[in-house]
């Protein structure tokens, strides 16, 4: 090789002598938990399976340490996502064969329907072991009977009632071991549905075509992926009790039937009477949701439009405009929640007002017809009545639960069917050159739409070593190529083929949030001969030196602590290292300056890459000769084509373009052969080295204008270059960096506050805190729910009172001796009116409570918005979109829909218990002494299950983000990922991600159920006790109290057991507003409006600038960016800034619309500290163009102006101005023509222009552009130039600047370096210094272009003297 390193060309580079590099660390650390170990699950005996045994290891871990996402067990292998996947995918793609109506839920039986049939066999047997106690209840009341009516008959055992207290507690542990397990196998199964379809979801995410991208958003699909996956998955756990409560409602009414004879018919009339109301409710439900995910989706793709253009939106100071947008969407989700809450709570009052509407009815007859009923039948019956209750209860969550899931099922296999791109055809024949063939095609965004853009008649050839060079004005269609040819672009006719791998760079680069070094790999093996070549070539060397961790350097989501240039040539540096065949190039030297530009042209265009087939869409007219071919685009075909000689001999329009900018002819051969050999000022050597190499480099300017290979900015002058002289002074640069790295490596890097860019996801440890639940309740009114809270206790009280009331009258009714004397139909009238009183506390219960919920959740959602759109920029550079999207999402349904149930029930239950065992230690006193432990031993095993469980559904919450981030990050770069074919790795990092939230998720499941079976256990025991107390008091008990003591014994069980599931689901599900509560209560930047200072409408008027020592950094901890700034603008003054990459020129854009807060200094406007104004004052008085255009989903018109304040009229005249009046008036709606999400059908240079429209409308006082005219062409550049001009010559204008061309005339010039002002003067004056660097980064620009400029400067300066 020489020591021209620069000289190796990427395809010539061995393989066999690669160096690898292995960088897992292998520091051995102290292991905690159980990372990386088999799951017990899959190794478990019989026994450690049916109790669940396996998981107490992992349990008292979790109750003596802090819950770490690494402690977990590795998943079940049966529980894996790409085990589960499989499955799925085999049936839906038998189902996608069918001729009549695909159903994915069809697809699912057949995938896990035979497991799921194993877990219904177990609840059948739970089910028959309900009947058991009322069985033996009654049989045990008849023996005290028996034994107080036969006191000497000795064929009676009076023991009896000791082997009923044994088989009522056996029969009810095999149910309890039976429900467990069927609970565990339906939330396996649940959770198999929903990881298949969240791996289906991103899968065919990632196959969309065009026009399906176009029907969905981002905000939709997130929405498929949490909401409507989870709610099928959840559907599946309370899917036995609805499959089973037809089956014990009709055994309840046989038994009732059987211990009360025909009244229960009267009963069954009831139900049969109310049995309609469920499918007219369920299918006004189904309406309902519908809605409710129309709404949902509207509000989610508006907030992650808002998120993903956070910086646009607060620079312009729309942030009102979107949050009414937003504002507006959730009002209509609320108006149809409300509507939801209040039917379900309809439906719930009706269905839960049912038993005791039949018990009144039932026993009001048996009572009063004298039918000759004993008490044990009674209280057998009440038993009954009591089990019936609990499918009656569970019916309206059922019907309402179908609703939203088959909603959601329909909307999952509805998006799995949108259509797919269809895969480009490849050659396989090896006597084909590698390239892209095209023989009149014609190409199409959208077939369905007639106003479509389309490409038409393309004929290329692009093959080997070639450069063929895309040109055209803005929107003729040359991104548009670029995605024809990668698939994007439907195939109308005409054919394209294409031989060899593809390697694609797109006009706006994709940055993963990853290290920069894994954004270069991109899933490629890590070559160190290549990697260090790639990173020289894209002149990523110097950056590399200037991050503290170097190539290891973490970057944020969408490359937001990167500037533009930065992520460019990243994406450059990606597609050189994958060694492909083709390379696709989307106009990529637009974002970075010219002189880096020239750079990459000369290193990796004709260097690099000189041996691959190269399609370069381009602006910059002046690398034309270069070119093998040029295809010169016009209204959506191919105008003109040839190499540059062949182009200026047809003396066509594109040759009059060339003449105007000074394009020359060249022996483009020459120059292309000598041109690696170039050095520019990016070739990584440090700033303090380069600065001690000025001297040298400008003593050799003048020989080396005569002798170097110079690609101007405008113009072209090829001579021969000295090969020889250039390795020396290579060598010699080189030899300083050496020094320079060394000299690094003895000092170590500079202090930085944190390596890590994005930080961990905030989380709690412990008990979620009492004042989470506070601010639950006080958003709904603390007043209205202590209200609430009686109304609950009422409705229990009532619900005893009625039981109690039945066993007195049953008793005295039987045996004449009730301790209260009533008639019969008295006792009547009692019940009945006890029974009128719950049924209207149950009415009031439901309704208040739903009601509450929903204002609760309201409030919340509003609270969580306000705070985003005032979180500081800072927060939105650490914390990646999926996280905050999660809380939208997933967390704001969990308050919707979810977290009311959870409430009311808990509630419930909870009064139920104190309820019970009040009334049965009443009864039997003595129980007090075992039910003390007892209760004493649940305490402790539900704060030892708590300990795991909320951490498990903390971690849960938090390994849910990086999927939705992950999501996010594919959608943007989903062109690139297709074009590099990394489509199964993106699908196996989503399999690796929903794996990491399953761990939790299935191991919060099986330790729900190894609490159930513990908390039956206890449960069971007080039934066991309170059977033996009363065989031993029964002769001082009363039937009647025997009865009800022994009934209400029975439902204990399931109200201690779903009382704490209930409390622990509810804090697990306060832990959503908890992970909200971080964000309402997390950073804000300064307010929008001080109402005691604020500037007049006109303000600033004049538009000075003064800025007095600025310092700024980024966040606390981090160097300055800005570095004792002062200067004076004057009013109406044009002022550019120029300088290398990483000088801070953005950084002083962002420090005047207070996008980051100075750490010291100010800056005035007009004499007024900007820092005693509102940030709404400020910035909408203010405008920027910046570098990356970006449209928001809706119409032109709402792009152009939000806050429609401006008429038709007004609108047309700013459209005619931006040169896109005759393409608006071709589009459906002209004015209010659709703009889709990220305007993809906009091209990039007409995006830029409607942002220009944008500013012309504003028309501010003060103007900053951030090289905003980077993606359109030569001839639109002028024309932007000279219309900012014309329509801005009385405002201030600061310009960040590439292309040096489009500030030379402006009255100053701020040259930055190192955050600071280096340089400030006229152009004139700054060229007149040979050794400063505005000179050094004229003359970089080449010897023709830079003679251009010097000469503009003096004609300028000369014509301002005469003035």
């Amino acid at each position: 090789m020489g020591e021209d390193f620069t000289s190796i060309e990427l395809g010539s580079i061995n393989n066999n002598n690669q160096e690898k590099i292995d960088d897992t660390p292998h520091t051995k650390e102290n292991k905690i938990g159980f990372n990386g170990e088999e799951n017990p699950f899959d190794r478990a005996s019989l026994f450690s399976l049916a109790t669940f045994a396996w998981v107490e290891k992992f349990a008292f871990h979790c109750f003596r340490n802090v819950l770490e996402q690494s402690h977990l067990y590795n998943l079940a292998q049966c529980d894996k996502s790409s085990t589960v996947s499989k499955k799925i995918q085999k049936e839906w793609q038998k189902e996608l064969k069918k001729d009549k109506k695909k159903q994915y839920w069809k697809a699912s039986i057949r995938a896990y329907g035979l497991y799921y049939c194993l877990g219904m066999l177990f609840y059948s047997v739970y089910c028959a072991s309900l009947f058991v106690g009322p069985q033996l209840m009654s049989k045990l009341i008849n023996h005290i009977l028996l034994l107080r009516n036969n006191t000497n008959d000795d064929t009676l055992d009076e023991n009896f009632g000791y082997y009923y207290a044994l088989a009522i507690f056996g029969a009810s542990m095999i149910g309890s071991f039976c429900n467990y397990q069927s609970n565990l196998i339906s939330s396996r199964v649940g959770n198999w549905m929903r990881s298949g379809m969240v791996v289906d979801i991103y899968a065919k995410s990632l196959k969309l075509d065009t026009a399906a991208r176009r029907q969905t958003s981002p905000g939709e699909i997130v929405n498929l992926m949490s909401n409507d996956a989870q709610r099928v998955s959840e559907m599946f756990i309370m899917l036995n009790n609805g499959i089973f409560a037809p089956f014990l409602m009709i055994a309840c009414i046989v038994l009732i039937y059987r211990e009360i004879g025909w009244p229960t018919f009267v009963g069954l009339g009831i139900m049969l009477i109310v049995a309609p109301t469920n499918a007219i409710v369920a299918r006004k439900l189904l309406k309902i949701r519908l809605s409710i995910i129309k709404s949902s989706d509207r509000r989610l793709r508006l907030i992650s439009e808002i998120l993903q253009y956070i910086k646009i939106i607060k620079l312009y100071a729309w942030e009102d405009s979107f949050a009414q947008k937003v504002t507006d969407a959730r009002n209509s989700e609320i108006k149809s929640l409300s509507k939801f809450s209040n039917v379900k709570a309809g439906l719930i009052f009706i269905v839960t007002s049912v038993p005791n509407i039949i018990s009144m009815v039932v026993f009001a007859i048996v009572f009063q017809a004298q039918t000759g009923v004993s008490a044990d039948r009674v209280f057998s019956a009440m038993a009954y009545l009591n089990i019936l209750r609990w499918p009656l209860n569970i019916l309206p969550l059922i019907f309402a639960m179908l609703a939203q899931v088959k909603v959601s099922k329909n909307r999952v296999a509805k998006f799995l069917l949108l259509s797919e791109r269809k895969p480009v055809e490849t050659i396989i024949d090896p006597s084909v050159e590698n390239g892209v063939y095209a023989n009149e095609a014609s190409f199409n965004w959208e077939v369905s739409k007639d106003d479509s853009f389309k490409l038409e008649n393309i004929s290329i050839q692009c093959k080997g070593s070639s450069l063929t060079m895309v040109v055209g004005c803005v929107g003729s269609g040359k991104s548009s190529i670029c995605q024809a040819i990668l698939g994007d672009m439907e195939l109308i006719k005409g054919s394209l083929k294409i031989k060899g791998k593809i390697a694609y760079v797109p006009q706006q680069a994709f940055i993963i949030n990853s290290t920069l070094k894994e954004n270069i790999l991109f899933g490629k093996e890590y070559d160190q001969v290549r990697y260090d070549y790639v990173i020289e070539s894209c002149a990523l060397k110097r950056d590399l030196e200037m991050f503290p961790e170097g190539d290891q350097v973490e970057i944020g989501e969408r490359g937001i602590n990167l500037s533009g240039g930065q992520k460019q040539r990243i994406s450059i540096a990606r597609a050189v290292y994958s060694d492909a065949d083709i390379y696709i190039l989307d106009d990529p030297l637009s974002a970075v300056d010219a002189h880096v530009g020239k750079h990459l042209f000369q290193k990796v265009i004709t260097g690099a890459l000189k041996n691959k087939t190269v399609i370069l869409v381009a602006n910059q007219l002046n690398y034309i000769p270069f070119a093998n071919e040029v295809l010169v685009l016009d209204e959506n075909k191919i105008l003109e084509r040839g190499t540059y000689k062949e182009l200026m001999e047809s003396q066509g329009e594109f040759s009059k373009t060339l003449k105007l900018f000074g394009i020359h002819d060249c022996d483009s051969s020459d120059s292309s052969s000598n041109s690696t050999v170039m050095e520019d000022s990016d070739d990584g050597i440090p700033e303090e080295e380069e600065e001690d190499d000025d001297n040298q480099i400008r003593e050799d300017k003048e020989e080396e204008e005569q002798k170097e290979t110079i690609v101007d900015d405008l113009g072209v002058t090829v001579v021969l270059s000295q090969k020889k002289k250039m390795k020396e002074r290579f060598k010699s640069l080189r030899k300083r960096a050496t020094k320079y790295k060394s000299k690094r490596k003895q000092t170590g890097p500079p202090p930085m506050a944190s390596k890590e860019l994005v930080k961990v996801e905030e989380r709690e440890t412990g008990a979620v805190n009492l004042g989470v639940y506070y601010s639950y309740f006080k958003n709904g009114g603390i007043g209205l729910f202590g209200f609430i809270i009686f109304i609950f206790i009422l409705e229990t009280t009532t619900t005893v009172l009625i039981s109690w009331w039945l066993s007195v009258w049953s008793n005295t009714m039987q045996f004449g001796n009730g301790s209260i004397s009533l008639i019969s139909d008295q006792y009547l009238y009692v019940y009945i009116g006890i029974g009128v009183a719950a049924v209207i506390v149950c009415c009031l219960r439901n309704f208040f409570f739903f009601s509450f919920s929903v204002t609760c959740a309201k409030r919340i959602h509003e609270n969580l918005f306000a705070a985003i759109l005032k979180c500081p920029m800072s927060f939105f550079d650490t914390t990646p979109m999926g996280r905050i999207l999660n809380r939208f999402s997933r967390d704001q349904d969990v308050l919707d829909q979810m977290i009311a149930s959870s409430t009311s029930q808990y509630i419930l239950y909870s009064t139920q218990i104190v309820a019970t065992i009040v009334i049965i230690s009443v009864i039997t006193p003595f129980l007090l002494v075992p039910i003390a432990p007892i209760i004493v031993l649940y305490y402790f095993i539900q704060t030892y299950y708590r300990c795991s469980s909320r951490e498990l559904q903390r971690l849960v919450s938090i390994s849910r983000s990086p999927i939705f981030s992950h999501f996010s990050e594919s959608l943007q770069g989903v062109t690139s990922i297709h074009a590099y074919g990394r489509e199964q790795d993106n699908i196996m990092t989503n399999y690796h991600l929903l794996d990491e939230n399953n761990k939790p998720t299935m191991m919060l499941q099986t330790i729900n159920q190894w609490l159930g079976l513990r908390l039956d256990f206890l449960g069971n025991l007080i039934i066991f006790f309170t059977v033996i107390f009363v065989t031993i008091n029964r002769d001082s008990l009363t039937i009647a109290s025997i009865g009800l003591s022994i009934s209400y014994s029975l439902s204990i069980t399931s109200s201690l057991n779903r009382a704490t599931l209930q409390g622990t689901d509810l804090e697990t599900k306060m832990n959503s507003v908890e992970r909200m509560n971080h964000y309402i209560n997390g950073p804000t930047e300064a307010p929008q409006i001080i109402k005691h200072s604020r500037p007049s409408k006109k303000w600033p008027e004049q538009g000075g600038i003064t800025m007095d020592n600025v310092v700024m950094s980024y966040r606390q901890g981090l160097e300055p960016v800005l570095k004792g700034i002062s200067c004076s603008i004057a009013p109406n003054e044009k002022i550019g800034i120029v300088g290398r990459t990483g000088s801070g020129k953005s950084s002083l854009v962002l420090a005047l619309f207070r996008l980051i807060e100075l750490s010291k200094g100010s800056i005035k406007f007009d004499g007024l500290d900007i820092s005693q104004v509102g940030l709404k004052d400020l910035r909408k008085n203010l405008a920027v163009l910046p570098q990356e255009a970006c449209l928001f989903a809706g119409t032109l018109r709402m792009n152009l102006d939000p806050f429609n304040e401006c008429d038709d009229e007004g609108l047309w005249r700013i459209v005619k101005d931006i040169q896109l009046y005759d393409k608006v008036k071709e589009l459906e709606g002209g004015l209010d023509c659709a703009v889709s999400e990220n305007g993809d059908n906009w091209s990039v240079g007409q995006r830029q222009l409607i942002c220009l429209g944008r500013i012309l409308l504003r028309h501010p006082k003060i103007l900053a552009i951030d090289e905003g005219t980077a993606s359109v062409d030569a001839t639109y550049d002028a024309w932007i130039q000279q219309t900012i001009k014309d329509k801005f010559k009385d405002c201030t204008i600061i310009t960040i600047a590439h292309r040096l061309n489009t500030i030379i005339d402006y009255d100053r010039i701020i040259v930055m370096d190192a955050g600071k002002i280096i340089e400030f003067d006229t152009p004139h004056r700054l060229l007149s210094n040979p050794h400063g660097l505005f000179t050094w980064l004229v003359d970089e620009t080449g010897p023709s272009n830079s003679q251009q400029l010097k000469k503009l400067a003096n004609t300028i300066h000369q014509n301002k003297q005469l003035n």
